[in-house]
């Protein structure tokens, strides 16, 4: 079982990325995981594509592993779906990601406009 205080960290890190709050969700975020995150950016020329108005999302708890607590993170939004595993550990006294892998991008495509009826 894991420490209580990582999943609500985790917990607490989707619900801010859902809800588009950079800033916290930047404080969640350790040094380096957060520089592997940039280099995985589109606009840093990286994979990750921004999930615009993210409807859903879900915390599942995985295996710890030697680094710390495990976390599966799943957003889902008109545009696609993202699937990140997110490992935590303790920095500075606080529960921080410190490595995270993409599981799974899948895009939809946006919904058709109406055709204009003149």
């Amino acid at each position: 079982m894991t420490d209580s205080g990582a999943r609500e960290a985790a917990e607490r890190l989707a619900a801010n990325v859902a809800a588009g709050n950079l800033a916290l969700v930047l404080a969640d975020i350790a040094p380096e995981a957060l520089a592997k995150a940039m280099q995985a950016n589109p606009a840093a020329g990286g994979g990750l594509p921004a999930l615009p108005a993210i409807r859903q999302w879900r915390v599942e708890e995985l295996p710890t592993s030697a680094s710390g607590p495990v976390f599966r993170l799943s957003f889902e939004s008109e545009l696609g779906d993202a699937v990140i595993d997110t490992t935590w550990g303790q920095v500075t006294g606080q529960w921080k990601v410190v490595d995270f892998a993409v599981v799974e991008l899948r895009r939809r495509e946006p919904p058709a406009e109406p055709a204009s009826g003149s």
